[in-house]
């Protein structure tokens, strides 16, 4: 504990410098931007695989004669918006995937930017200071936003809208920088007590706010029932205050109608008014099978394979898959939360996706010195940041004003991975959430010893503890599969 004191305690005293430094956002940008571009040209050769195809044939065919095809066939279950990206990049550079990762290094160190402005607005500039580094240096940040997939671009536009959401409540409050004045201490700052009222919100906040929330799902239609979700929270936590309430009504109807013209396209091209038509197919995945195939984190394959599934529609996937997997539920309830169970373990697992990439070949073939490396690189940072984010969500006051939006993001992110599934490549957008509770639980380490430290029972104490053992569990778990994987234990089955 002491060492680790220490090295908090000079982690701190960096951060206050960073705080004072008035052009830091600057110098954040160009540090993580650097960063992943030296991530980015160890590899100048890269090959498309899995889910890149889908995006990359989105793109050519947008560009080539402007129609949204995947397979060949005009398609509606990829979201827009990260295929118009590449689409962009395309037109300016040609299809070079080297520009395209490299575009994406800048979204990446924009994003290190907002997780310092966001980490400042949920709690001070300091909070916010050490975030933003420590975001600039989540190595599977670099390595997640080297592939050609849409959580790198999903991340920013998610976090803009979070952003503006808190300022949204922040300034809906009486009070709206209690935690910006008082570091989510249990005694306000008197300049917060002073303040009687708010100062009024812009509009624009709002507005902006709805849009960029309405992007972030149409790169990532998963996003979808977050808004709906804080919007009914809000009402529910926050029916007291009508103000509030009626600003994020607005905000979720501008949301609905930047939604609204690819809802109807889709409704043009497959006949139903839907963000994704095969999101009854991601319901069915994994809400299906039996334990062993649960706990191996494995779908059962064998209806699909039996009538042939992979030649129906998108719409008949979704529709098929919806309809057998409540019918699932409905007749092994004790399955469906034993699955809810293993996916919250999956949301808190190791960062292994960017690994499944590499070993499909992206890169090609490295050299094992370099494979052991980029797999420490991309798996170490997580283990360290996980039980401080817990400890720091804890001593803080998750419910209250500038912290409310970032906790029910959290929520709802885990709502849908029990209900659906979540594996760590959906948990990655908002490790930049979670990065803010970790910053925020070393520049207050000492409060987390001393709850720790309580002899009577406390919530945050017991909070802490089992969200350790959790992820202990969690991950050994992963650690006990993976090597029964490779010493042939037969954990895999018999369709890989």
């Amino acid at each position: 504990m002491k060492i680790l004191s220490r090295i908090f305690n000079r982690l701190a005293s960096y951060a206050e410098k960073a705080a004072e430094d008035r052009h830091f956002a600057l110098k954040l940008f160009f540090l993580a931007l650097l960063l992943r571009i030296i991530f980015t040209l160890i590899h100048t050769k890269f090959y498309l695989y899995g889910d890149m195809l889908g995006y990359n044939e989105a793109a050519l065919s947008l560009l080539q004669d402007h129609q949204f095809r995947v397979k060949g066939v005009i398609s509606a279950s990829r979201p827009p918006i990260y295929p118009y990206f590449l689409m962009m990049v395309y037109y300016l550079f040609g299809q070079n995937l080297l520009m395209a990762r490299l575009m994406q290094a800048v979204t990446g160190a924009l994003t290190s930017v907002i997780v310092f402005k966001t980490g400042e607005t949920m709690f001070d500039r300091r909070t916010g200071a050490l975030a933003g580094i420590f975001y600039a240096g989540y190595t599977a940040s670099w390595a997640l936003g080297d592939m050609l997939l849409s959580e790198n671009l999903f991340t920013l536009l998610m976090l803009i809208s979070v952003y503006l959401m808190i300022k949204i409540a922040a300034a809906s409050s009486p009070a709206g920088n209690y935690f910006s004045s008082t570091g989510g201490g249990d005694f306000p700052h008197p300049e917060a007590v002073i303040q009687e009222n708010s100062p009024a919100i812009s509009p624009w906040i709002i507005f902006w706010a709805g849009i960029f929330a309405g992007l972030a799902a149409l790169t990532r239609t998963s996003f979808t029932p977050f808004i709906p979700f804080v919007l009914i929270s809000i009402i529910v936590l926050k029916f007291k205050s009508p103000k509030i309430v009626s600003r994020f009504a607005l905000m979720t109807l501008i949301f609905l109608m930047t939604v609204l013209p690819w809802m109807l396209r889709n409704y043009y091209t497959h006949g139903v008014f839907t963000m994704n038509p095969k999101s009854g197919s991601d319901f069915y995945l994994y809400n299906h099978s039996g334990l062993r195939y649960i706990i191996n984190n494995y779908e059962d394959t064998s209806l699909i394979i039996e009538q042939e599934g992979w030649k129906w529609s998108e719409v008949e996937k979704g529709r098929v898959g919806s309809q057998l997997a409540v019918e699932w539920i409905k007749t092994h309830p004790l399955l469906f939360i034993a699955k809810g169970c293993r996916m919250m373990m999956n949301i808190w697992g190791f960062d292994r996706d960017y690994l499944w990439w590499y070993i499909a070949g992206t890169y090609g073939r490295d050299p094992v010195w370099l494979s052991a490396l980029l797999a420490g690189l991309t798996n170490f940072a997580f283990i360290i940041i996980a039980p401080l984010a817990v400890a720091g969500f804890f001593i803080s006051k998750p419910l209250k004003d500038n912290l409310l939006i970032p906790t029910l993001m959290i929520a709802c992110l885990h709502l849908v991975s029990f209900a659906v599934y979540g594996f760590s490549r959906h948990r990655f957008p908002f490790v930049a959430l979670i990065i803010v509770w970790a910053a925020y639980a070393i520049l207050h380490w000492k409060t987390v010893t001393e709850t720790l430290s309580l002899k009577k029972p406390s919530w945050r104490k017991t909070g802490i503890i089992f969200g350790c053992i959790f992820l202990l569990l969690s991950w050994g778990l992963e650690i006990l599969l993976d090597a029964g994987s490779l010493i042939g234990m037969k954990f895999v089955f018999s369709g890989f």
